[in-house]
């Protein structure tokens, strides 16, 4: 660069025809200091370099203007809050030339957008951002109060006075324990070749069990060694003479379970299942459901079985149990103990009948005959199945009992009468009962074919509707259906859908039979009846010439229909 160049560049050039008496350089020429930037400053504006304090969206054409994007702004006064002077800076955006106009906040310290421009909204809480809040707003605001931030310098003051004489009196402590570094060096080494012998000695120890490099041996402790003492394995000879036993009983044995050998030779088929007492035929909280484990006896027709309540049933104890002290009366006893609480101990009475229960105890004795078939007579029925078949079919054989027959003649399920009683001896209890055979399937078959017929005639009734809607398409033609009728029978179909559809919930073996039969009637009246329905109706009306009119007319329309609807759901439910 030249000299000339390089002077012009510090503004230290001065021309020929410079005059020192006539001022500066700048008011002989007539312009300002700050030259093309102070071109306004008659009217208060200065142009500056503006940074943008954070994003912004411009209102022109909605670009976002990202904070530090700096701008040639202009600079002007526009009031003061208390001595604070207020400045608006106003700039121009570079991607529609909107005017944006920013101005600066004394009171809450920030800046704020006048126009042109909105500001992005990046606020968080210190939740989301998973950090520790280091005041809240109370505190916050109490430090804005002058006051209050006078009383907290206050008590900082007294806290820090306290503080000093604990952190004088730690600070000797240290002094004083540290003051001899040899000393303290000294016993830390000591220590730690104590501890470095004690982990090599549980290592050698850990090598001769044998023991993984990953597993580590812990100090021994006097509760481990008093709990290890405590162990008693048995005398090894002993084992061995057992084990030696049962390995002869076991090859000596045969290879089928006992009970399927037990069950061969008695004819006697197992029979799990369940049991439900109810005092009337609608369920209730209060069915007692037991589970039963029994077996057939096919020489006497007769069903044995032991029940175990899901929910224990308990009755009150007899005198008799009290004065005796018999079995049910020490579980009594036991069962009341395990229920005192050990920080508010329940109080029992123990003398009492009425405070201590005892636990019943249920079998069943049923015996089984055929109900009169076609034949007429009544007996025993067919032998149940194989030895072999008994662990996989015998707990269906007593519901499946079939005639017996050829193979060439297929043989039908038979009618079971059950006779026996449930009882408990030590509860007093006497149950007798008279069971016979319940098809559910053919309940469910003639479900399924009534499903199929409504689905059936839905399907018809869809197709009879197009065929009519079709022969009514002019309007003449159709204001001369019945609205009524046509109401009527959507509402009739509104209700079959929900019929069929509570009775599939209820019903949960049927319920896709009758959510198809539900489905297709709600497709009747939902869009084809209702979709006719409108059609009827602007035929009545006529062309439309208030749209706001017709719109209510069809609100009033349609609030007539689902009102009918809904007061006949009320009242039928």
């Amino acid at each position: 660069m030249s000299t000339l160049a390089a002077a012009r560049a510090d503004n230290f050039y001065f021309p020929p025809e410079w005059d020192p008496k006539k001022g500066s350089m700048n008011k002989q020429q007539g312009q300002h200091p700050l030259r093309e930037r102070a071109k306004k400053i008659d009217q208060g504006i200065l142009v500056i370099r503006f940074e943008m304090p954070f994003n912004v969206w411009c209102d022109g054409c909605g670009h976002l203007i990202g904070k530090g994007v700096r701008f040639n702004a202009e600079k002007q006064e526009i009031g003061k809050y208390h001595s604070t002077k207020i400045w608006s800076f106003t700039m121009t955006a570079p991607c529609c030339q909107q005017r944006i106009e920013v101005q600066t906040d004394p009171k809450n310290a920030q800046y704020n957008v006048v126009s042109g421009g909105k500001q992005k909204a990046e606020s968080y809480s210190a939740a989301d951002a998973e950090v520790m809040e280091l005041m809240d707003q109370h505190d916050k605001e109490k430090l804005d109060d002058p006051l209050s931030k006078l009383e907290h310098h206050t008590d900082v003051m007294i806290k820090k006075k306290a503080q000093n004489e604990r952190l004088v009196d730690l600070k000797d402590d240290s002094s004083a324990k540290y003051k001899n570094d040899y000393a303290m060096n000294k016993l830390l080494r000591k220590n730690l070749r104590g501890v470095k012998k004690d982990d090599k000695q549980r290592d050698q120890r850990r090598i001769a069990l044998g023991l993984h490099d990953a597993i580590k041996l812990l100090p021994e402790s006097p509760g481990d060694a008093q709990a290890a003492s405590f162990v008693h394995f048995g005398d090894s000879r002993a084992f061995t003479k057992n084990w030696q036993k049962k390995r002869k009983s076991i090859a000596a044995s045969s290879i089928f379970s006992h009970a399927a050998v037990a069950a061969a030779r008695k004819k006697e088929a197992p029979l799990p299942g369940n049991l439900v007492l109810r005092d009337s035929e609608y369920v209730s909280e209060h069915d007692a459901f037991m589970n039963m484990e029994g077996v057939y006896i096919v020489a006497t027709g007769h069903l044995q079985a032991v029940l175990t309540p899901v929910n224990e049933v308990q009755v009150s104890l007899e005198q008799q149990d009290l004065d005796l002290h018999t079995t049910d009366y020490r579980k009594a006893i036991r069962a009341a103990a395990s229920s005192v609480e050990s920080v508010q101990p329940t109080k029992h009475n123990f003398s009492d009948p009425s405070s201590l229960q005892k636990v019943c105890d249920f079998t069943l004795d049923l015996k089984a005959v055929v109900a009169a078939n076609s034949s007429g007579s009544l007996g025993p029925p067919a032998d149940p199945p194989q030895v072999s078949e008994l662990d996989s079919a015998g707990s269906r054989w007593l519901g499946r009992l079939r005639n017996q027959g050829s193979r060439d003649k297929p043989m039908q399920p038979q009618d079971l009468i059950l006779n026996g009683s449930l009882s408990s001896r030590n509860c007093g209890i006497q149950l007798q009962i008279n069971a016979t055979t319940s098809h559910n399937e053919v309940y469910e078959a003639k479900a399924v074919n009534y499903t199929f017929m409504v689905t059936a005639l839905a399907f018809v009734q869809v197709l009879l509707l197009l065929r009519q809607m079709e022969s009514t398409t002019t309007q003449a033609t159709a204001s001369k259906v019945s609205l009524l009728m046509l109401g009527q029978q959507a509402v009739i179909d509104a209700y079959l859908c929900l019929l069929h559809l509570t009775t599939g919930f209820v019903a949960e073996p049927l319920f896709n039979a009758f959510a198809t039969a539900s489905f297709f009637e709600f497709v009747n009246f939902a869009i084809f009846e209702m979709q006719y329905l409108l059609s009827i109706w602007r035929a009545r009306r006529g062309p439309a010439l208030d749209t706001w009119h017709t719109q209510r007319e069809l609100a009033i329309l349609y609030v007539r229909f689902y009102g009918a609807l809904l007061a006949g759901s009320c009242r039928w439910s």
